[in-house]
């Protein structure tokens, strides 16, 4: 074409399988990643603009740390050592308690929801010692995935995150 190099802009390669499942162990996004998730639907709240001011309260920032807790386990794959479930069950645990301890009265029967869904996927992920697969076959997680009133609360919280939280 005349010499002229085009640039195509690349969209970022978008999880699916066993280890997308695993994005759901992080308790803001409790329901996405498999399938038709909250992760591509659009939100029902706008995103703050950056003029909107947002704060970091300790509720964003248990937030992000059940993410980070929860990082391990959406990176498990063959190559991950299975000892380390049970420290990264742990963790995931631990934080998402932190969330619901810190959540807003708006959305607190949100979280108690969502954190019911990951403790499931996190006993999955027990008594498979990790085995990330177990996610995806387990009929119980699929149906608590699934069921519309998880659907909404998870919406509820990724809304709320979006709106109050700066990461």
């Amino acid at each position: 074409m005349n010499g002229v190099r085009r640039r195509t802009l690349r969209r970022p390669a978008v999880r699916t399988g066993p280890s997308a499942c695993l994005a759901a162990l992080v308790l803001a996004g409790a329901l996405t990643g498999c399938g038709d998730s909250l992760a591509t639907r659009p939100s029902s709240t706008p995103h703050a603009s950056p003029t909107t001011s947002r704060s970091q309260t300790p509720f964003c920032e248990a937030l992000q740390r059940s993410r980070e807790a929860a990082r391990p386990v959406n990176e498990l794959g063959v190559s991950r050592q299975k000892s380390d479930t049970g420290e990264v069950v742990t963790d995931v645990r631990s934080a998402n308690q932190q969330v619901l301890l810190l959540a807003p009265q708006e959305i607190r029967p949100d979280v108690q929801r969502a954190n019911e869904v990951v403790e499931l996927q996190l006993r999955v992920l027990e008594r498979t010692e990790g085995d990330t697969l177990a996610l995806s076959r387990d009929p119980d997680v699929s149906r608590e995935r699934s069921d519309p009133q998880n659907v909404e609360a998870s919406q509820r919280i990724q809304d709320y995150s979006r709106r109050m939280c700066t990461t």
